[in-house]
């Protein structure tokens, strides 16, 4: 049984203890007419995320210098390599803007595990 699989193997939704939304690029226009780039938020989900520590980061870390976090959530087809997420760690309230990468669909697009950076803006 995995980490935050319940006896039958699905997502184990209790462990989800993040609310992230989930948000894309958009293009919108400015008071003067110009194109300006923003972040639109298209979904909002629970999800388990955790920062890497030990062996798992420094295997992550072969894939993305700077992972930081690993994540799993119920599928979503927003959730992608050019989205990021923004949500607070529960234990402490603190903000964080991840950007997913190597995003893998456990089961039959039923959960997705990710790593992610953070983003510093």
């Amino acid at each position: 049984m995995g980490r935050n699989e319940d006896k039958r193997g699905r997502f184990d939704l209790g462990a989800a203890r993040w609310s992230v939304q989930i948000q894309t690029r958009t293009t919108t226009q400015d008071s003067y007419g110009e194109a300006i780039q923003t972040w639109a938020t298209v979904d909002t989900r629970r999800a388990d995320i955790q920062p890497l520590s030990g062996t798992e980061l420094v295997e992550a870390r072969k894939v993305q210098a700077n992972a930081a976090f690993r994540g799993r959530m119920r599928y979503s087809r927003l959730l992608t390599t050019k989205a990021r997420l923004i949500g607070a760690d529960p234990s402490d309230g603190t903000s964080h803007t991840l950007e997913p990468f190597d995003i893998q669909e456990l089961g039959h697009k039923s959960v997705q595990e990710f790593l992610a950076r953070e983003l510093v803006e």
